[in-house]
């Protein structure tokens, strides 16, 4: 099968912190400037530099708009996460850091087809 044939085996998913009444937040998708991203990702290494790369480019374009960010990877098989990376606005030098190392659940799986809608 050709790099051309394959269907993308994860897709990224920008989520923004949203406050749930005074002391509780869930995560909800950035919205329309952030759409979701599909990308073929063959093993646990890639997904691990992709998600730290689409991160550092999500901290670029929303560094003055947002004070937290993760970018999830939903698998296209399972549609389950396999991978998140969060970001958060550092108190030292007001910029968005990475508030740990992404964590990575991959499994290697057959050639993935969209979840269904």
């Amino acid at each position: 099968m050709s790099v051309i044939e394959r269907v993308p085996s994860v897709e990224f998913r920008v989520e923004l912190p949203k406050w749930v009444g005074s002391n509780r937040w869930v995560w909800e998708p950035a919205g329309p400037g952030f759409p979701p991203m599909p990308d073929y990702i063959r093993n646990a290494h890639e997904l691990d530099r992709a998600l730290y790369v689409y991160a550092v480019a999500v901290a670029n374009l929303a560094a003055n708009e947002v004070h937290r960010f993760r970018v999830v990877a939903y698998r296209y098989d399972t549609c389950a996460p396999t991978g998140i990376h969060e970001w958060i606005t550092s108190e030292d030098s007001g910029r968005l850091v990475p508030s740990g190392a992404p964590w990575v659940l991959w499994q290697d799986v057959p050639e993935p087809e969209r979840c269904p809608a």
